[in-house]
Formats: C-alpha cells, sequence, structure tokens
C-alpha cells in the first residue's frame, strides 16, 4: 500500500522510465509541483509510464518537453494547476512488448541478455 503518490519530485528531473510499476492505493503523478513544499515547479520531463497501474495518473506536458504513458491503467485525472496533458497511448490497455526495458535491452544486447538478467 502507497502512502503517497508515485513519480518525479523537485525540479526538472529528466528522462526516467516507469515500466510495469503499480502503486496500490494511491497515484502515479508527472507534473507541475508549482508551489508545494519548497516551490518544486515542474517535477519532471521526458519521462515515459509503460504498462503501469494505479489508482489515477496525472500526466502533464512540461514547455519545451514531453511526458507519455503508454498502456496504463487507472484514472485520469487533473491537478489544481491545470496544465496541458501529457501524451497518453492504449489508456486503459496494457501494449507490447510487456516490457520496455527489457524489449530495448534484447534489441542492444541481443536475445541472450535477458537470460542473463532473469537468472
Amino acid at each position: 500500500m502507497a502512502h503517497s503518490d508515485t513519480g518525479p519530485h523537485h525540479r526538472w528531473s529528466v528522462a526516467t522510465l516507469f515500466d510495469n510499476v503499480v502503486v496500490n492505493g494511491n497515484a502515479i503523478n508527472v507534473q507541475d509541483r508549482q508551489d508545494l513544499g519548497t516551490g518544486d515547479g515542474w517535477a519532471g520531463a521526458q519521462k515515459v509510464l509503460w504498462n503501469c497501474e494505479a489508482e489515477s495518473f496525472v500526466i502533464q506536458r512540461p514547455p519545451t518537453a514531453q511526458n507519455y504513458a503508454i498502456g496504463c491503467i487507472g484514472k485520469k485525472k487533473d491537478r489544481t494547476y491545470k496544465r496541458e496533458n501529457g501524451y497518453w497511448e492504449s489508456h486503459g490497455k496494457k501494449v507490447t512488448p510487456r516490457s520496455l526495458y527489457f524489449k530495448q535491452l534484447e534489441d542492444r544486447l541481443g536475445a541472450d541478455s535477458l537470460n542473463l538478467v532473469n537468472q
């Protein structure tokens, strides 16, 4: 059970893959946090959520960047601070490949690399 939301926090973290993350009882948020805390602002850019599950999601698009939610299952929500939505694809339905990370690893190092990871 998550006691808080999952996602980037505090001042523009960049380029993270959330691959098959499951959050029970809370949200995954990639958003403008404005003046929360010590003035967090945009929490992240170029984030990819791939086949994730949560109670809800806030995925916003920061200036000059994008955030992606692909194959994610959970309610889309707006934040108090209205911003343009990030990119959504296949909302409510998982996509293939099941794991983007493992697919990229296989493409880069070959199928045998997956056997090493799964030992």
